[in-house]
This record gives C-alpha cells, structure tokens and sequence, in this order.
C-alpha cells in the first residue's frame, strides 16, 4: 500500500536531512538549509558521514573516539568535505577544522591500506574538485604514508660545517617550504610534459614533487636532490613502499663542486640553496644552455632573490601562463611567488 502524501512528505525531509542537506539549528530552532560541499569523484555523504559533519560543525569533536571505525575512504572524504565548509556559516572555524584534520591524518597515515590503494586514494584527492588548501596537501602526504612533520621534528643534530650557507630550513613546518600539490598541478600541465620527459628537483625536501609526478605522470622520468639526509631517507621510504619506480630522491649537497647537474627537460627549485651556490648552478644551466639543450626552469621564491636573479638572465625568457594565478589576487602567482622560465634558443652564449 503506498504513502499518504503527509508519509511521503514526512520521508522526503529525513532523507534531506540525513543527506546533510536540511539541518536543525539549535539556536533557532528552525531548518538551516546548507548544502554539504560535494567533491565529484566521490560519491554523496553518506548519512553517517552526514552525522559526524553535523557533529563537528557543533563541536562535538572527541579525537580519541571520533574515527573509530570508519574506513579510510569515509576519512579523506570527511577531510575534504569539513574543509570546504563555510566556515562563516557553518559555525565552525580554521582552527577547529584544522584540529580535526591533524587527527585524521594521522589516522589514515597509520592505517593498514594496500600501496595501491593509497595510490589511488591520494590520486583521487589530486585530481577532485575540492577547494585549493594546505589541508588537502597535507591529507595527500597522509594517504602516501609520509610523515614530514615528525621526520623534522625528530633531527635533533644539525652539522653546522655540512649546512653553512646553504637554507634547509630547519625550525619551519614543513608546508613552508614544500609546494602544495594543487599547485603542481597548474604548473605541470602548464608544461605540456611528454613520455619520457625529465625533471629535476634540486632541493627536494621531503618529495612532494616527486611523488605528484609519479601519480600523475608515470611516463616522464624524475630525481631529488636533497641535503639533508633525514628528508631523503624519508622520501625513498615511501617510494620504496609505495613502489613508484620512475622517481628517485639521491642526498646531495648541491654546492660540492664534484656535482654536475644532470641534462634534463625541466628543473625545479624553491629558492633552495643560499646565493653561492645559486650561481653555480646558474652557471651549470647556462653550459647546458651552451650545448643547445633546451629546457624549463620553474623558480619559487623563499627567503632570497631568487626570481630577480633568474629574471636578470638574457638567455631565459618568461613563459609563466596567465592561468596559473590566483583569482583571489589577479597580481600575484597562485604557487606563492612562482615563474616558468625557458630557454631562448636563438640567445648565443
């Protein structure tokens, strides 16, 4: 026997509002119609999920009990949903998701998932349509297996002689000198990368480039070079685990004169070394430049000039794509202060 149109109408509002599409508010006592952020590779909350969103956005929020259960999957879908929310009208603020989402990580870092299925999990989150934040970046290190920020925490010796003049940051979270992978995005396929294209990192962390490079293009070939060996050994252990075989992490210290960087189609770095040995790579690039190799630079600012001294350079022209800046600020770069810079093939050293 079918519904009455009250009983019809009456399941219609407990599927909307355990969809997270109608929700109560207790201060008023009357439907607060909010739409639940939606990430299109995922399928919609699922009531649960709907349930635990309502309850944080209350805050009630208990780290020790709130994950118990729940799948992996469940988690990074929660992630990237609480932090799409509003946080001007969801009642909820940066910190508290913030909170949250540290708690998640490292949940889904220590989980038992196959290194396929955290492949396809951080892929997923690369290629969704979820809002632009450090907290996906940090939720796609999750779900790879990296821990950088206990990695860091944890070198406690630093060998002043191996170190002097050179910036390995040390004393800064690691986001502050790593690129977030929504912003690799823009600037690789900005770079029309080919199979069997190479790229070169020199300073490179804890692998963020790297491993974006072996999710998405696992036809172009790529290597760190990184000094601090902590960092390395951290990187390779999720390469290893992981199994991506056409990316490499190799310690280095970029100013030992015996190095000589390898040809490559592009190379990138984010303001890593001090002005020394800037130059001496400048000065490397330019022999490749000498030997008609063509290639790429992509050159992120940190504490130094970087971009002045690579905009200073007559052989190299400035091929940052307008589609790579913020739309937030139309006058700044949207990967912080970021240029893409080529050769000019017709410039004679």
């Amino acid at each position: 026997m079918g519904l009455s149109l009250l009983g019809r109408l009456y399941a219609w509002f407990w599927l909307f509002f355990a969809s997270g599409l109608v929700s109560f508010s207790p201060l008023y006592g009357i439907c607060n119609f909010a739409k639940l952020p939606q990430v299109e590779i995922f399928s919609p909350p699922t009531i649960s999920e709907s349930e635990h969103l309502r309850a944080l956005t209350a805050g009630r929020f208990n780290p020790d009990t709130f994950f118990a259960g729940m799948e992996p999957m469940t988690v990074t879908r929660m992630i990237l949903q609480a932090d799409a929310l509003d946080t001007r009208t969801s009642k909820l603020n940066r910190l508290q998701v913030g909170e949250w989402a540290l708690v998640a990580r490292n949940y889904l870092r220590d989980a038992a998932l196959s290194p396929a299925t955290r492949k396809d999990l951080a892929a997923g989150v690369i290629n969704s349509s979820a809002p632009e934040s450090r907290a996906k970046s940090h939720l796609i290190d999750a779900l790879l297996g990296s821990d950088p920020e206990n990695v860091d925490r944890d070198i406690t010796e630093h060998d002043n002689a191996r170190y002097e003049n050179q910036q390995p940051y040390f004393g800064l979270p690691p986001e502050s000198y790593s690129t977030r992978y929504d912003h690799l995005s823009k600037i690789f396929k900005s770079l029309n990368l080919q199979p069997g294209s190479k790229i070169v990192d020199l300073g490179s962390a804890f692998g963020r480039v790297g491993f974006f490079i072996g999710l998405q293009y696992p036809t172009v070939d790529f290597v760190g070079f990184e000094i601090v060996p902590e960092r390395v050994r951290e990187a390779e252990r999720v390469r290893r685990h992981l199994d991506i075989q056409n990316i490499a992490f190799k310690e280095q210290n970029l100013a030992d004169l015996a190095f000589t960087i390898p040809t490559a189609d592009v190379y990138f770095f984010y303001d890593p070394v001090s002005e020394s040995t800037l130059q001496k790579i400048i000065g490397e690039l330019a022999a490749l430049k000498k030997k008609s190799r063509s290639f790429h630079i992509v050159a992120i600012e940190g504490r130094g000039q970087l971009l002045k001294t690579m905009r200073s350079l007559p052989w190299l022209k400035d091929v940052t794509p307008p589609n790579t800046f913020d739309p937030m600020n139309a006058n700044k770069p949207v990967c912080r202060d970021t240029m893409i810079f080529e050769t000019i093939d017709s410039f004679e050293l």
